[in-house]
C-alpha cells in the first residue's frame, strides 16, 4: 500500500519537475501574404494550421485574421460583405493556378544571376534559390525527365563561374550524358569545401594578427 502512494508521489514530482521545464516558446506571427503568387500555397498551409481549424475562434474572427494577414496588394480581393470561407475560396480561385506557378518557378531558374567569380557566398545563393524553385516544381508534380534534367543542367552549368565550370569537367570521365541529380550533388559539395576554405582563411588571418 505504501509502496504504490510513494511511487504515485514519485510520478506526480516527477511530473511536476518537467512541467517546471517547459520551455516558454514565442508566439506564432499571424502569416503574411504579399500577393506573390508563388507564396499562395506556403501562406495557406499556415493560415489553415493556425486560424481555420482552430475551433476556439468565431467566423468573424477568422474573418478578422484573414483579411489583417493581407498586404496592401492583395486587400482588393476583400469586399465588405465577405465571409472567411468566401474571401479564401475567391484567394484559391485567384492565386492557385498551377500552369502559372510552373512558369513563375522555371522563370526564376532561367534568370538566377550568372556568377562572375568563385565565391562561397553567391554559391550559396545560387544554390539556395535553385533547390527552392525545383523543390517547388517537384511539389506541383513536375519532376524531371531526362530531357529536361539536361536541359536544366545545361542552362544551369552555364550561370557557374569559369573556375566551376573546369572543376565539374575534370570529374566528367567519359563523353556519357551527366546525371542531374549528381551535377546537383557536385553543387553542394563544391560550395562546402569553398565555405571550409573561407572559414580555414579567416582562422588563419586571426591567428597571424599581431595583438
Amino acid at each position: 500500500m505504501f509502496k504504490v502512494i510513494d511511487s504515485i508521489q514519485s510520478s506526480e514530482k516527477l511530473s511536476s519537475f518537467y512541467s517546471s521545464r517547459r520551455i516558454n516558446l514565442k508566439p506564432i506571427p499571424l502569416p503574411v501574404f504579399t500577393g506573390r503568387l508563388d507564396e499562395f500555397n506556403s501562406f495557406k498551409s499556415q493560415f489553415i494550421t493556425l486560424i481555420h481549424n482552430n475551433k476556439e475562434l468565431t467566423d468573424s474572427e477568422k474573418l478578422f485574421y484573414l483579411r489583417g494577414s493581407f498586404k496592401e496588394e492583395t486587400k482588393t480581393s476583400e469586399t465588405p460583405d465577405d465571409s472567411c470561407l468566401s474571401l479564401f475560396q475567391a484567394l484559391e480561385k485567384r492565386y492557385e493556378n498551377k500552369r502559372m506557378l510552373v512558369d513563375c518557378h522555371i522563370k526564376s531558374i532561367l534568370i538566377l544571376p550568372t556568377l562572375k567569380h568563385e565565391s562561397a557566398k553567391d554559391l550559396c545563393y545560387f544554390l539556395d534559390c535553385l533547390n527552392k524553385r525545383l523543390r517547388s516544381l517537384k511539389v506541383l508534380d513536375f519532376e524531371g525527365d531526362k530531357l529536361s534534367n539536361v536541359l536544366f543542367l545545361n542552362i544551369i552549368l552555364e550561370k557557374l563561374d569559369r573556375e566551376s565550370r573546369k572543376q565539374y569537367e575534370f570529374i566528367l570521365k567519359d563523353n556519357k550524358i551527366p546525371d542531374f541529380d549528381e551535377f546537383l550533388n557536385w553543387l553542394e559539395r563544391r560550395n562546402q569545401i569553398l565555405n571550409n576554405i573561407n572559414s580555414n582563411s579567416v582562422v588563419k588571418f586571426n591567428q597571424e594578427k599581431p595583438k
